[in-house]
């Protein structure tokens, strides 16, 4: 008598759409260089805001190509953005913070120091976009 167990018919493997490829992170210099074009493309004139968002970023991404030695995908771009809008954001918020509190004899870089302090104490991590 045979009392071997039946092979179950195994999962079918997951199927991923192309064959995409993880990148390193983004460095300090492609951080500036989305912001510089996230600041260029938004402020044109003649263009101005009120397009598709796939030909807003369109015109990001190629401007940023202009600028960087990296090639990005406009929805890496995207969520870089993402991050970056909102922890400066953040930021933002405790250095404001910091100005109402109008203490006598602090200079900008101090304020800058406390509300990078505050950040990491609230947050949790450093503040990485103070380039």
């Amino acid at each position: 008598m045979n009392t071997a167990v039946p092979a179950q018919p195994s999962a079918p493997e997951a199927r991923r759409k192309g064959t995409s490829k993880r990148l390193k992170n983004f460095s300090t210099k492609e951080d500036e260089s989305l912001c510089s074009a996230y600041i260029n493309v938004s402020k044109d004139p003649i263009v101005g805001t009120n397009q598709p968002i796939r030909s807003y970023w369109g015109r990001i991404k190629a401007y940023f190509e202009e600028d960087s030695e990296c090639t990005r995908s406009q929805s890496s771009l995207q969520h870089r953005w993402a991050d970056i809008q909102k922890d400066t954001s953040r930021f933002c918020g405790f250095y404001s913070e910091i100005e109402r509190k109008n203490q006598s004899g602090k200079s900008d870089g101090d304020k800058v120091k406390d509300a990078l302090q505050m950040y990491e104490g609230i947050v949790g991590a450093t503040f990485k976009f103070i380039h």
